[in-house]
């Protein structure tokens, strides 16, 4: 299961863009060319122009540059952009991007496009839904089976609205829930018919969502602290709580989760991948990442802790963590554990990276907002990360 892990604190996981070049081709370099870039160098393409996102499903990966939208083909040993063009209405000012069951998820002002990718080349815009909500952020998109579902922010007040999509060619909002007893962003977790919000209220709301028309607060889980993230893996919740201690709670009652194990750590950010908790520190300098034995979840146990560069965006695949930070992008390797173990893939500068999907041997980079005048490119990389 692959998994994106955090965007940089300082920054939203939104699409901006301008116009770019066109696509262009690199060699792979010969192993040992230069010493500052290492004989696993493997730039395959790149894209021109600012983007912030990129999404991935079904070895189809998407994009937004501008009023551009991408495609890409990553399902093969050949990545290859089959559709470049001007498919979004108007001038898109696009917000979130989320890739799922052949279709592309497009989030604007005021608007959900919904674009049918299944025909990788000849995309669709199948519909366009008109959101009756404003936000003044936008911090999670994501789609849970028939529901498409958006975390945000508006006047200091943060809510969640559901949208079905069951139907993808005929989107429309369902309910929508509103905490204004909190002035923080949600962390969001979705287990079932439930959605855990984390808030720095010390508490963690319960939302039922079995009828997406009237999400309602169907309970609260206390907590000694503020509730900073949450993760569900399984059958179980995981809870930084206070920024000082991971909290694992059983989901058998889903609405009464029940503690059953703890663990002491410092750290901001939780993940989870199968039998491994993955907790991150951003605030520490430099910053920090620990990993957690949750097999046994009475009784978690450190495999080792990691300093880490200050990294814009990241992603997992299995055991293996992909960071891309301002001196370029890293693999950290934890098969070896308790030995934290990395090496960088491609070292080349990536300006300003700002989030990645990764899709079989191939990791995508989208490189972030460009200046007039500045030295660096930025665009959508392509990334051979196999070696």
């Amino acid at each position: 299961m692959f998994k994106r892990v955090f965007v940089s604190l300082m920054l939203l996981s939104v699409v901006l863009g301008a116009t770019g070049s066109g696509f262009a081709a690199h060699s792979v370099l010969a192993r040992g060319e230069t010493a500052s870039r290492p004989p696993d160098y493997h730039e395959i393409a790149r894209i021109g122009g600012d983007v912030f996102q990129v999404s991935e499903s079904g070895g189809v990966a998407c994009a937004a540059i501008g009023a551009d939208f991408v495609v890409f083909d990553v399902s093969s040993a050949s990545p290859a952009m089959l559709y470049r063009g001007d498919i979004l209405p108007g001038t898109p000012s696009v917000r979130g991007l989320t890739v799922s069951g052949g279709y592309a998820y497009v989030l604007e002002d005021g608007m959900l496009d919904v674009i049918d990718v299944q025909t990788p080349s000849s995309p669709v815009l199948a519909a366009q839904s008109a959101l009756s909500v404003t936000w003044d952020s936008v911090a999670q998109t994501l789609v849970a089976g028939d529901l498409y579902v958006l975390v945000y922010e508006e006047s200091g007040v943060p809510a969640i609205t559901l949208v079905d999509i069951s139907d993808p060619r005929h989107p429309f909002q369902q309910g929508t829930y509103e905490d204004t007893g909190e002035s923080y962003d949600f962390d969001v977790a979705i287990g079932g018919n439930y959605v855990y919000a984390a808030t720095f209220a010390s508490k963690v709301l319960i939302l039922d969502i079995s009828d997406p028309a009237a999400p309602i607060l169907a309970a609260t889980y206390d907590t000694a602290s503020p509730a900073v993230s949450v993760a569900v893996e399984g059958n179980y919740l995981y809870l930084n709580e206070g920024g000082s201690r991971l909290k694992i709670l059983e989901l058998t009652q889903p609405l009464a989760p029940s503690e059953v194990g703890t663990y002491s750590t410092g750290f901001d950010k939780v993940s989870v991948e199968g039998e491994k908790a993955y907790l991150f520190d951003f605030f520490s300098t430099p910053a920090r990442m620990e990993v957690v034995d949750v097999s046994v979840p009475g009784s978690p146990v450190s495999e080792g802790s990691t300093n880490l560069p200050d990294s814009y965006a990241s992603w997992f695949q299995g055991s293996v963590l992909y960071l891309a930070d301002s001196t370029g992008l890293s693999r950290w390797d934890f098969n070896a554990s308790p030995a934290l173990t990395h090496g960088y893939i491609y070292r080349h500068v990536l300006p300003d990276a700002r989030d990645m999907a990764l899709r079989g041997d191939y990791l995508l980079v989208a490189g972030g907002l460009g200046y007039a005048g500045d030295a660096e490119p930025r665009g959508l990389w392509v990334v051979d990360a196999s070696s």
